[in-house]
């Protein structure tokens, strides 16, 4: 196969990865639909009732106070009342309801936003869009109260101000992604409370406090901030709670404090995913609403229960007398109605239950048929029914009435919550259809040198026929029938990567998988294979998902041991199973001791590191060596490791590049590097992980960032400044220029790593580079067999994997380390941050991918430039296949089980992770393809299929 059918088949491969993302995460689209007064129902059945007398304003002010990131256990029994001790007294004193909130996933700030203000399920893609948030233009509550001429106040997280800009009268952001800060972010919020406490223009207002969900994404939630600043926060309810007694009098009606948190917090400190402790939030009502007992009213049985977070929309509605949101699918909540008179009580669960039952009867088949909808017409029957009741006939029926449409708004809500996604199914399975392509003539043993022109023709043809007659009869919704200006060149371009592999795949002869290279009798290449069948067939199952680290871990210890059985018979038997060593030489000899004694520090190497940061999900609250570093009396421990790491990362830099650089060049490049890892270090001291022998300045460590990313743009320079003039002047191979300018690379990606990851795990970068080098070493024993490429490319595919593991990470968006993102940021820059967290993410796979590349050409040096044409071809074919084997796997897995009931807590986060970690290698393939044919010019050589 040639190498740009091979480029062609990556890029490809891209796009199919992302239709299929399209299709399965599409954006949701609104018509426009706004609820005005005209949307209050005048009629219940056939009979007229008095609307304003039935809806009106039962609140004066409202007060929403969102605490980020506050969980359920900060506030609950004695851990509460230590932390929230006025709040905890309040609801003690049944002047305040304790409710519990639940939030779907993805548990991120964005979509919380949205779900509280519209009543609706944000979409999952909306994960993404976090980062960079757009207006919202479907109905909302605070559409409605600015359309009712209510004045809206707003103090926080400036995500709002994003997402409603023009709303409020008066308004302060704060940057939510500077999470080193966790004192400024709040002061900003409250020095504008005092004011406002004492202004009477405004009915709402909204603050955002971002301090709590900072230190869990720095320090955790066990750390000994959180306490003191939920303290802080308890000081500002109590300060609101005792302006209500003015504004009580004001109003005439009780005023409402909400205070309640956008998401929770693992116990790692971060948050996206779907556990307890991120999905279980506080929801406290405070306001003489609730002075009464809770289990009083029509709906008494039923007030403890758990609310969802879309529930405050139609509830504040209802309280403020404002239109609920024409797209809110929430359910109002009891006990916040409670006090209210009965009329008004069932008048307000009418119009809820009508207002989702329109949505239900748009949105859902045979939706009268439905128990939930059967339900809300019974209610209705039986409402117009009390209307016209005797007192003394109706003692009862109102409760009866009362629990039939709470019944049916939590049988519609939860029906129209599942329904309301709408995927595109063509373009799932057109997608999922080309990746299969793609695997099958990666496959192939035999390729063909080029495209047939003439057979792609008539098959471009012959699918855009099928195309249209398929979607005129179909009539589908979906964008690969959707003829626009946007649309077309996507379904041209479809239809184009569909003709050409199914001329690419006549043209070729099928003969054999290339895994057949390395079907040996060799037993570590039997694991490799195994291994690469097993993981794709454990992503069937959720729960292997959830805890794929255990997988990883299983398989790399079981290579280990099989390569440790391997050279011990080497070493100890006449008949050795490693073919490079059937005769043993003295040299040989002492190189398979160092060898075997490597093997066996790796062995205690992976013991240490697989405890290192505890991960996946039913055990990763477990404590962990990385937790007991964090620890502020353990703080020493945790500069020694640092320091260790930043000296062993600065001395695998010199010995990366000791082959390419002059003795003096070669000290003035490790003066850089330590001046690097000094500012890592000095930046960590900054912010306060580690100590310092002195008194270390005041700083934000923003200075010391700045003066890293100098010296990393002086290294870079002057790695390509070398390249370029040896490319002029040619007084070496231009393989070893080549090599000289990707070991430039591969060091400042080091350093870069140093900067990023947490001061514990820096460790990690230089435990992989050994890894590496333990790996290498074993494949030089087996280099004479060609078909063992594929063994070293699998190896550190593997190692990558581990160490991506080690690090924390897991399939779960709560485990992306957000801090490392807005390392050394002064201003948010979505492009900057997204592209900073994809580093630290995916640093140990790019890595991998590096030293493998560094491997090959210090190798192919007494080989010459066709060998390492060869095995980079051969490395890129396996990494192809290993990418894109279980994507494609995974997105017919995906396709099937669209409907199932893990779908958004786990399967559709690990498919966000795969398609960013096949985006990322072949980007990665095809910029080495692009550097190595610009350097190494003078190289046309034929590849051989």
């Amino acid at each position: 196969m040639h190498s740009y059918i091979l480029n062609y088949l990556i890029i490809q491969g891209m796009c199919s990865i992302i239709l299929f993302l399209y299709g399965f995460f599409p954006m949701k689209k609104y018509d426009g639909t706004v609820a005005t007064v005209g949307s209050l129902p005048e009629t219940v059945a056939n009979i007229r009732v008095n609307v304003d007398e039935l809806y009106k304003p039962s609140v004066g002010r409202v007060v929403i106070m969102v605490i980020d990131a506050l969980r359920w256990d900060f506030v609950e029994g004695a851990e509460g009342q230590l932390n929230m001790p006025y709040t905890a007294s309040l609801v003690a004193g049944k002047k305040a309801c304790l409710l519990t909130g639940k939030a779907r996933p993805p548990t991120v700030t964005m979509p919380r936003i949205k779900a509280m203000t519209t009543g609706t399920i944000p979409s999952f893609v909306d994960v993404a869009l976090n980062l960079g948030s757009s207006k919202i233009l479907e109905d909302n509550l605070l559409l409605q109260a600015v359309q009712h001429d209510m004045k809206l106040i707003f103090y926080g997280d400036e995500t709002w101000l994003k997402l409603f800009p023009d709303v409020f009268t008066r308004s302060e952001g704060t940057t939510s992604f500077y999470v080193t800060d966790f004192t400024e972010v709040d002061d900003n919020v409250t020095r504008h409370l005092a004011a406002e406490l004492n202004t009477e223009d405004w009915r709402l207002m909204i603050l955002h406090y971002l301090g709590l969900d900072h230190i869990g994404h720095v320090e955790g939630p066990y750390s000994p901030l959180v306490r003191p600043k939920l303290q802080q926060m308890d000081h500002i309810v109590k300060r609101i709670h005792h302006s209500f007694l003015t504004w009580d009098k004001h109003f005439s009606v009780p005023s409402v404090l909400v205070v309640c948190g956008d998401h929770g917090m693992k116990n790692s400190g971060s948050h996206g995913g779907a556990s307890l402790e991120e999905v279980l939030v506080p929801l406290i009502v405070i306001s003489n609403i609730c002075s009464e007992e809770m289990t009083s009213g029509l709906l008494g049985d039923v007030l403890t229960g758990s609310v969802l977070q879309i529930d405050l929309v139609p509830t504040l509605s209802m309280l403020l007398g404002l239109p609920v949101p024409a797209t809110s699918i929430g359910k109002i909540i009891p006990a916040l109605l409670h006090s209210i008179p009965v009329p008004q009580q069932l008048y307000a669960l009418h119009y809820n239950c009508k207002q989702v039952a329109t949505q239900f009867e748009n949105n859902i088949a045979n939706s009268a048929a439905h128990a939930s909808y059967l339900q809300y017409t019974e209610a209705v029957k039986l409402h117009a029914s009390w209307l016209t009741s005797s007192n003394s006939s109706k003692f009862g029926l109102d409760e009866r009435i009362a629990k039939l449409y709470m019944s049916a708004l939590t049988g519609m809500s939860s029906e129209l919550a599942d329904s309301l996604i709408r995927f595109d199914v063509p373009s799932l399975v057109i997608a999922s259809g080309i990746l299969w392509q793609i695997v099958l003539i990666l496959a192939m043993e035999r390729m063909p040198h080029a495209v047939p022109v003439m057979l792609t023709f008539f098959m471009n043809l012959l699918f855009l026929s099928l195309s249209v007659l398929w979607c005129s009869c179909s009539q589908s919704t979906s964008v690969l029938c959707s003829y626009s200006l946007t649309t077309v060149p996507v379904i041209l371009s479809v239809i184009i990567f569909v003709s050409v592999n199914m001329s690419l795949f006549l043209k070729g002869t099928l003969r054999s998988i290339k895994f057949s290279q390395i079907l040996r009798p060799d037993q570590g290449q039997a694991v490799f294979v195994l291994g690469t069948i097993l993981h794709c067939v454990s992503l069937l199952s959720s729960s292997f998902i959830e805890e794929e680290h255990q997988v990883w871990y299983f398989l790399w210890l079981t290579f280990a041991v099989t390569i440790l059985f391997e050279l011990c018979s080497a070493l100890f038997s006449k008949q050795s199973s490693v073919p490079v060593m059937k005769t043993h030489t003295s040299d040989e000899k002492h190189k398979l001791d160092w060898v075997l004694w490597c093997w066996l520090g790796l062995l205690f190497l992976h013991r240490i590191l697989r405890k290192w940061n505890q991960t996946g999900d039913k055990w990763a609250s477990l404590p962990d060596v990385g937790d007991w570093l964090v620890q502020q009396e353990h703080r020493a421990h945790l500069s020694v490791v640092l320091l260790f790491g930043l000296i062993a990362v600065c001395c695998c830099c010199l010995y990366i590049r000791a082959q390419y650089q002059g003795k003096y060049i070669w000290l003035i490049e490790g003066a850089l590097y330590i001046t690097a890892v000094v500012c890592v270090y000095c930046y960590r001291s900054a912010i306060g992980n580690v100590d310092t022998p002195y008194a270390y300045p005041h700083s934000r460590g923003v200075k010391e960032v700045n003066i890293f990313w100098v010296i990393l743009t002086l290294l870079l320079t002057k790695g390509i400044g070398e390249t370029l003039y040896e490319m002029k002047v040619q007084r070496y191979s231009s393989l070893c220029i080549f090599g000289c300018l990707l070991s430039t690379l591969t060091c400042c990606w080091l350093l870069i790593c140093a900067l990023l990851h947490r001061s514990h795990n820096v460790i990690l970068i230089v435990a992989q580079v050994f890894m590496s080098k333990c790996v290498g070493t074993i494949y030089a024993c087996y280099r004479s067999h060609t078909a063992n490429m594929w063994w070293l490319v699998i190896a550190h595919v593997w190692i990558g994997t581990v160490v991506y593991f080690y690090q924390g990470n897991s399939n779960s968006l709560a485990s992306i380390d957000i801090a490392s993102g807005y390392v050394g940021q002064i201003e948010y820059n979505p492009i900057v941050v997204g592209i900073l967290l994809i580093i630290n993410t995916y640093s140990a796979p790019v890595l991998s991918y590096l030293l493998l590349v560094i491997n090959l050409i210090s190798q192919s040096q007494e080989e010459g430039t066709d060998r390492f044409w060869e095995q980079l071809y051969s490395v890129h074919h396996c990494l192809a296949v290993l990418r894109q084997l279980p994507v494609a796997v995974y997105v017919v897995l995906m396709t099937v089980l669209r409907y199932h009931l893990f779908v958004w807590t786990v399967f559709s986060p690990k498919l966000l992770y795969e398609a960013m970690h096949t985006l990322v290698i072949s980007l990665l393939m095809l910029l080495t393809n692009c550097l190595a044919s610009a350097v190494v010019k003078d190289i046309k050589v034929e590849m051989r299929s």
